[in-house]
């Protein structure tokens, strides 16, 4: 866990009431972006040569929830390690399907 600076902790404090989605292991601090404070959070992520995997998402100051799914990175992949990345691509879409399901 990271120290919040001053302003960090002051917007922290203010937007308190808003609970963190339950599947979120991981969140920034609040930020502004042009209409709204919204902060972005991380449910799970896979890492396979170089390349991951994440579930994710951004809650705004309203508490409305935005999720999705990302892939990223630099592709050091070898046959095996495909493999292993075509296996978090599957997990990634249902644990992502399960959590989308949740606030339908």
């Amino acid at each position: 866990m990271c120290d919040l600076s001053d302003h960090e902790q002051v917007l922290a404090n203010r937007f308190a009431h808003l609970p963190l989605p339950d599947d979120a292991t991981d969140c920034e601090p609040w930020c502004w972006h042009g209409e709204d404070w919204r902060r972005h959070f991380l449910t799970r992520e896979w890492e396979v040569a170089g390349l991951w995997v994440s579930v994710a998402g951004e809650q705004n100051h309203h508490g409305d929830v935005r999720r999705w799914m990302h892939v990223g990175g630099e592709d050091h992949c070898t046959t095996s390690d495909r493999e292993q990345l075509i296996a978090a691509l599957v997990q990634a879409g249902q644990l992502f399907d399960a959590v989308t399901a949740e606030i339908q």
